[in-house]
């Protein structure tokens, strides 16, 4: 048997357990093992992984007081702190869960529809700034677009001229 180190109660010095310390061999070996497993988890349908999230929650909801104690007793942390950390943690599932369970085909084996563009278009106008920017030339944009309303342009370049005079 490998090295072992103990696990001490903040509070008391009590020794609460021992536990083997973990090698870089072990450390290997169980993230080659998680990756095995999210390749058939991956697979499972989201309603169905939704499902295991909501029963998981409700493990740490059943659970709860024990857990509190642990932590207790482990990190000396008080009650109603470590408990409220269960509480927290067993928020996190459930959200999970409920995403998966109700939108299945964004959480689900199916990749997400397309969505429509959602960045702005930069206008033509600014699209000559900034190659001219980028060029060095002199020769300045007037920063007017008319492609939807000319006539209304033709007014603000006609009021920028005068300002600018």
């Amino acid at each position: 048997m490998g090295q072992t180190f103990e696990s001490v109660a903040p509070a008391t010095g009590e020794v609460l357990g021992s536990f083997p310390r973990s090698t870089a061999a072990d450390v290997d070996r169980a993230v080659a093992k998680a990756k095995a497993a999210f390749e058939d988890w991956r697979l499972v349908p989201a309603p169905e992984r939704g499902n295991i999230l909501f029963r998981f929650a409700e493990l740490l909801r059943t659970h709860k007081d024990e857990l509190t104690d642990l932590m207790t007793r482990e990190m000396g942390k008080v009650k109603a702190e470590a408990g409220g950390e269960v509480d927290d943690a067993r928020g996190r599932p459930e959200d999970d869960g409920d995403r998966a369970v109700r939108h299945p085909r964004r959480y689900g084996l199916r990749p997400p529809p397309k969505r429509r563009r959602t960045t702005p278009r930069r206008s033509s106008s600014a699209v000559r700034t900034m190659a001219t920017r980028e060029s060095g030339s002199s020769v300045q944009s007037t920063g007017t677009s008319c492609t939807r309303r000319p006539a209304r342009c033709a007014k603000t370049r006609s009021s920028v001229s005068k300002n600018q005079v």
